[in-house]
């Protein structure tokens, strides 16, 4: 006996807007189906798949098969709906939608199923049946849709339960993570797969847009999956803040809307520091035995942001960087993470300074931003620090930073002092020796 896919909904289908593919629920927001011409794609899809397809509208069948059509010499299935009627052409051919893997033809009689209410879905072994007050598809169940039945939950997860009891937001639903990556469903339906950014969840975002390809595009995403952080409990939040992978961090990257900056500062841990690992990284003994929270640095910008927009009393709340640094905030300096851009330039500029025999290491070079004195560089805590203006000035200025900076640390002595012109003089000795390749 075949074994089918049944999903079903409350209602019984009007034969007439089927046979037409007509839907009412063409400018309603609130819907996921795609007001007929998702079932036109699926039913062609399903029939190629070689799928026998009945829709049962109570206890009345209607068939669903094709027939033979010539178009400019060529031969075609289209496919035609068969009820007591008769036979109703859909205008189709199984040519359409030849894109679509066998879980979105599925998808398309689920999300059906969801804006008619009552939605069930199944596989049963018997002969079709209809129930009054109730319609639903009949697939047979080929290979091809039983490994969608096998791999259900990765694609459909209607109604399921949230990954935590307060999980559940008016804007939104965090479920439990299925592995690598995110996937982001609307109404338990999956609308969008990001395979190479993993989540602390995967999400269900019932306000997402979807485009004509039935997929919802990463900005609408990202801002959509930030109004549901947003409006988490302080544990949830704090989880997605120091626990969040890359699809959290890129959410409150790129995204955040600083709506509610007393929530999020709820959330950080007592005495936490916020830093970029990059930027921390040239600070390991100075943040020895802090509690750090590692964050990309657009993250850290507007967890700046956040501390900006609170009272000026809870602002200590917040620490950041420079705060653990002491004398360097004062003096206005922030530690910023070098992009590929800047970071290439420090390793130019330093490869370029060892024709004076000057050994910069370029990936301990701190860039930084701001400054009191609007100084381009500086010596401090033993390391070199270049502001991301001396940057933006160009390679030449890096290089003189660097050398000026080289020759504070190697004579310990201020500006315009006999001892750090000596040392500048030195470093210009040994690159002529250099070019001359002998010692004078």
């Amino acid at each position: 006996m075949t074994k089918w896919l049944v999903i079903g909904n409350d209602g019984e289908i009007d034969p007439t807007a089927l046979r037409l593919m007509a839907s009412t629920k063409q400018g309603d927001t609130g819907k996921i189906g795609k007001f007929g011409l998702g079932w036109k794609q699926a039913l062609a899809a399903l029939t190629r798949l070689g799928c026998d397809v009945q829709i049962m509208s109570g206890g009345r069948p209607i068939l669903v098969g094709t027939d033979k059509v010539s178009l400019r010499g060529q031969e075609f299935d289209e496919v035609v709906l068969l009820d007591d009627v008769g036979m109703t052409r859909t205008g189709v051919t199984t040519a359409l939608a030849r894109e679509w893997a066998p879980w979105m033809a599925i998808r398309e009689a689920c999300a059906n199923a969801i804006d008619e209410g009552g939605y069930s879905v199944g596989l049963r072994e018997c002969d079709p049946f209809g129930e009054a007050g109730r319609t639903a598809a009949w697939i047979s169940a080929t290979p091809e849709i039983l490994q969608v039945w096998e791999m259900w939950r990765r694609y459909f997860r209607i109604g399921e339960a949230p990954a935590a009891p307060e999980g559940e937001t008016g804007h939104g639903r965090l479920l439990a993570s299925l592995g690598d990556g995110v996937r982001i469903y609307k109404q338990g339906i999956l609308v969008h797969e990001d395979p190479k950014r993993n989540a602390l969840w995967d999400y269900d975002l019932p306000g997402v847009v979807l485009g004509e390809d039935r997929i919802a595009h990463w900005w609408d995403v990202v801002g959509k999956a930030e109004r549901v952080l947003s409006a988490l409990p302080t544990g949830l939040r704090r989880r997605a803040l120091v626990e969040g992978r890359e699809f959290e961090q890129a959410v409150l990257g790129d995204a955040w809307s600083l709506d509610d900056p007393a929530g999020w500062a709820d959330a950080i841990p007592e005495g936490a520091v916020i830093v970029d690992p990059q930027v921390a990284s040239h600070f390991v003994e100075e943040l020895a035995g802090q509690r750090l929270i590692m964050v990309p640095g657009n993250v850290v910008k507007n967890m700046n942001k956040v501390r900006e927009a609170l009272p000026e009393e809870r602002r200590p709340e917040i620490r950041m960087i420079e705060d653990v640094l002491g004398h360097r905030a004062d003096a206005g300096r922030r530690p910023v993470k070098a992009t590929a851009y800047e970071r290439s330039a420090i390793r130019r500029a330093a490869k370029a300074a060892k024709w004076a025999k000057l050994d910069v290491d370029p990936e301990a070079v701190v860039l930084f931003e701001g400054g009191a004195d609007g100084s381009l560089g500086t010596v401090d805590g033993g390391k070199i620090w270049v502001s991301r203006e001396c940057v933006n000035r160009g390679l030449r200025e890096v290089l003189k930073t660097l050398i000026e900076e080289s020759a504070h640390l190697e004579s310990s002595a201020p500006d315009k002092s006999r001892t750090m012109q000596e040392a500048l003089l030195e470093i210009i000795v040994r690159a002529i020796e250099a070019r001359r390749r002998t010692p004078l």
